[in-house]
């Protein structure tokens, strides 16, 4: 007798198991049903697929096999990035039962794109199975492809900008709007912004811009505004190139919810002339101009600018600041000097220590310095008066505020009126604001500039 080996009895088997069940092919299979979701709009969050049994009433179910080989692709050649690829139970209504794992789901990990956008969803043969009676059939390859547009209103109006690029005396800031419809920046998902808005200075290198919201937050959607300014300043001279990249900002219809991404706008800008900002009122001299006495060989005058803390000297200055010695009227023919300085902290330090007695002014020139990047300073002047030394070694009018002598008679005068005084250093440095007695005796032995006067601490 002929003897059957074991893997003969196994082959047997698996031969009357496949006639019992017949075999699973491709064509059991229906044409899949694939829809954008939603679809015809101009915002959708991915795709679902269906290989139905009864059409939109039971679908087969559906097995993932390999999701990374799933792809979704914009206009051809840019991948979309996939959030996940996962199958949900369908149900017609309320009614009807559940039919398990029914829907095949591809959720996109970005799901705002602009009208005209063709996106293609490629799903390899192979990629599922459908149960189908019992039977798990791959699928054939599928590859579904269709076109952003929008059915139920006119496309998104151009952006109104004002102003308008071009030629302008002065760049003050830039606003866009979309008439009516809310725009606000691309979130980049962890609390900052998706892309940076720049501008670049007679093709310079780029600077980031902030940006503010104008007018009342959109009803319907969170953090959308009617317009958007863009904090662009330009007071020198040459061509501004302000850029918004595409995907930075983002447009919504308040008529059928639906948002938009705007594509690269470029603003070109050309500023004809240096428009100095009329800061005069915003100057901030020490001591100021109705105390501004000293003594000989210690005066120190302090400049600076309420809500500009960087001043630097504009390179493309013409005239210097200079100090005319103006006693006795001698305005023209005075002793002219270009007077020494320092930068501290935003602060522009002229020394004059080296000056005889007498009366000056300082004048600055419009345009010297640069109070940011582009914002250049209107010309003003400072009249002081420097008086000689007395013989003890403090002023010689007998006030004994601006006396190193120690007595501690100048420190408590000072504040005689029960109000605090702010501290600085010989050098324009802050130490100490609404300060009392205490806190500058605390300060050390050393001389202090006080309410515009020099006070010595032993």
């Amino acid at each position: 007798m002929k003897k059957i080996s074991f893997r003969s009895i196994m082959a047997l088997g698996m031969l009357a198991v496949a006639m019992m069940l017949g075999s699973a092919s491709a064509a059991d299979l229906p044409n899949p049903v694939v829809r954008a979701l939603p679809s015809e709009v101009t915002w959708f969050d991915g795709f679902c697929v269906n290989y139905w049994k009864q059409t939109n009433v039971e679908p087969y179910n559906i097995q993932i096999v390999n999701s990374s080989s799933i792809k979704v692709t914009r206009n051809s050649t840019q991948n979309v990035p996939i959030l996940q690829v996962y199958t949900v139970e369908w149900q017609l209504d309320e009614d009807t039962p559940n039919y398990g794992s029914g829907t095949l789901m591809v959720q996109l990990a970005d799901f705002q794109f602009n009208v005209g956008s063709t996106f293609t969803l490629t799903i390899p043969a192979g990629a599922l199975n459908v149960i189908v009676d019992n039977k798990a059939v791959p699928n054939e390859k599928v590859e579904f492809s269709f076109t952003l547009k929008d059915s139920t209103r006119d496309p998104v109006p151009d952006p109104v900008i004002s102003p308008a690029p071009g030629e302008l005396d002065v760049l003050s800031g830039v606003n866009l709007s979309w008439k009516g419809f809310p725009v606000n920046r691309t979130g980049d998902g962890y609390g900052g912004y998706k892309k940076n808005i720049t501008m670049t200075y007679n093709g310079g290198e780029p600077q980031n811009l902030e940006t503010t919201y104008q007018g009342v937050e959109s009803e319907l959607f969170w953090n959308h505004f009617p317009s958007i300014t863009i904090d662009a300043i330009g007071r020198k001279a040459g061509e501004y190139v302000i850029t918004i990249p595409g995907d930075c900002l983002q447009i919504a219809s308040e008529n059928n919810g639906t948002v938009y991404i705007t594509e690269d706008i470029v603003l070109k800008y050309t500023v004809t002339q240096d428009s100095p900002l009329d800061l005069n009122d915003d100057i901030v001299w020490f001591p100021a101009k109705d105390a501004a006495s000293f003594t000989e060989g210690d005066c120190t005058v302090i400049l600076s600018w309420t809500d500009y803390p960087e001043v630097d000297v504009n390179p493309d200055a013409g005239e210097e600041p200079l100090c005319y010695n103006t006693t006795e009227g001698l305005v023209a023919g005075g002793e002219v000097v270009v007077p020494y300085m320092t930068f501290n902290n935003g602060r522009v330090l002229f020394d004059f220590s080296s000056f005889q007695p007498g009366t000056y002014t300082l004048d600055i020139p419009e345009g010297y310095f640069l109070l940011d990047e582009y914002t250049i300073n209107a010309g003003a002047s400072y009249d002081f008066t420097i008086t000689a030394k007395s013989n003890n070694g403090g002023d010689d009018n007998g006030d004994d505020n601006g006396d190193d002598n120690g007595d501690d008679s100048a420190v408590e005068s000072i504040f005689a009126n029960g109000k605090g005084v702010t501290v600085y250093s010989l050098q324009g440095v802050k130490l100490l604001e609404n300060a009392d007695a205490a806190a500058l005796r605390g300060l050390g032995k050393g001389i202090y500039v006080v309410e515009g006067k020099k006070v010595v601490v032993k």
